[in-house]
């Protein structure tokens, strides 16, 4: 068959890399001028560094198959992580359970009553019944009020805004379900990370797609899904693609962009189905990326709790992976999810910087400007799916109503959240159901 590919992120590139294996003819269309979606990197030193932070958890096992299969699986390498939590002006850290116990900003009760609400669900495995509420609610109850207030408020909030008191239960559980699953024991946790960044994937896979007779279009943005009949006398049937060059066959279209694009492009598919792609709501993100002279912190990974931050989260690069891939640089994320509608968003990379450095000096005295060498910003409107109570009988499926014409995005991962693992293995999935019949 002939099958076009919308989006060049990597669910894309892994559909096409399937497709390619059995044998059909892919061309795929991606509108930026670059491939990789949202692990797009940009040199740094003598290596390559993602615009916004990524890692691999050991659990993260499809993604690995792909690398094996790709011949780069000897370049991922599994580093200590260092995870803290900053409240109060002081940095806990924040991963083994005798942490947790000597968190003080919440009383000694409440500390051993947070652990074992964890512990719990890192066992239960019935995930559908905890989507029946929201995470605000459940750990209400079970952690108990001040652990909320402490600890998963904060984080609700800086992940979905104004909108955390809706999130599904069923997705805080999978967060947590996850992450305890990369831990060698109960007091350490380890993360992958590929030497030369995930570039290596990416190219890797394009290389690969290439090579199988794969055609790669970049800065190639695509106006309409094609559809015949057109007047509505039949059931329609995905044809092609529209493009600035005009219109171009295919017997299947996959498409991998987010479903607020998908909706603009895509033909009527029913009022059922169009009901679930508008359910699939995003929140945005801004990722600062800076190189400096000094380190802010020892930690790899800090959680803000404080609520006037104007960030959730600082990830420092250079405490988790060897300083010298980047030229002996200090590299640190500051790392922000709000609404495309919120005012920060609209701010310059200049006006982000002036409002977060008194909230750097907080957590470092000694922070000063003079520190920063280079400043980069990334912006993504599509970062994070909002995901309430319920929701799985909202996910679209990926065969849409329309015969030919695949979806596969990151609203369609749940209850595992965002992450290169699930897009890998989302793009295998849809390019299963284009071939089943």
């Amino acid at each position: 068959m002939r099958i076009g590919i919308i989006g060049g992120g990597i669910a894309g590139l892994s559909a096409a890399h399937e497709l390619l294996k059995e044998g059909h003819e892919v061309e795929l269309y991606e509108r930026a001028p670059y491939l990789g979606g949202q692990v797009v990197t940009l040199p740094i030193a003598d290596t390559r560094i993602e615009f916004a932070y990524h890692h691999l958890f050991t659990s993260d096992i499809v993604i690995q198959d792909l690398m094996a299969e790709l011949g780069v699986l000897d370049a991922l390498e599994w580093y200590p992580s260092k995870v803290g939590w900053f409240k109060g002006g002081k940095i806990y850290p924040f991963i083994s359970p005798i942490d947790l116990l000597r968190f003080r900003p919440l009383k000694p009760w409440n500390r051993l009553r947070l652990g074992l609400a964890v512990l719990f669900l890192q066992k239960y495995d019935n995930w559908r019944k905890l989507e029946r509420t929201t995470a605000a609610a459940w750990m209400r109850r079970w952690a108990g009020a001040d652990a909320y207030e402490q600890v998963w408020k904060p984080l609700l909030r800086g992940k979905f805004g104004t909108r955390y008191e809706e999130i599904s239960m069923a997705w805080l559980w999978g967060k947590i379900h996850l992450r305890t699953t990369s831990r060698k024991s109960l007091n350490k946790e380890v993360l992958g990370y590929p030497r030369g960044s995930f570039s290596i994937i990416v190219d890797a896979l394009e290389q690969s797609i290439r090579e199988k007779g794969g055609v790669i279009h970049t800065g190639a943005s695509v106006e309409r899904i094609v559809t015949e009949p057109e007047d509505g006398s039949a059931a329609p049937r995905a044809t092609g693609i529209r493009t600035d060059l005009g219109d171009i066959d295919f017997d299947r279209v996959i498409a991998t962009i987010p479903s607020n694009r998908f909706l603009a492009i895509a033909p009527p598919m029913g009022e059922e189905y169009e009901r679930k792609l508008r359910a699939g709501s995003y929140q945005g993100a801004i990722c600062m990326l800076l190189t400096m002279k000094h380190q802010l912190s020892e930690t790899y990974w800090m959680n803000i709790g404080e609520e006037d931050f104007p960030f959730v989260a600082l990830v420092e690069q250079t405490n988790f992976l060897p300083r010298e891939w980047y030229g002996g640089k200090h590299v640190l994320y500051v790392s922000n999810y709000l609404s495309t509608q919120d005012p920060y968003w609209r701010k310059s990379d200049e006006e982000l910087m002036e409002a977060y450095e008194p909230y750097l000096r907080r957590i470092n005295p000694d922070f000063s400007r003079d520190w920063i060498e280079t400043c980069r910003v990334f912006r993504e409107a599509a970062a994070q799916p909002v995901v309430p109570p319920m929701y799985s009988p909202l996910v679209p499926e990926l065969q849409t109503p329309v015969e030919n014409l695949i979806l596969a995005n990151t609203t369609q991962i749940y209850p595992e959240d965002r992450g290169t693992n699930y897009s890998v293995r989302l793009g295998q999935q849809a390019a299963r159901v284009a071939t089943a019949r």
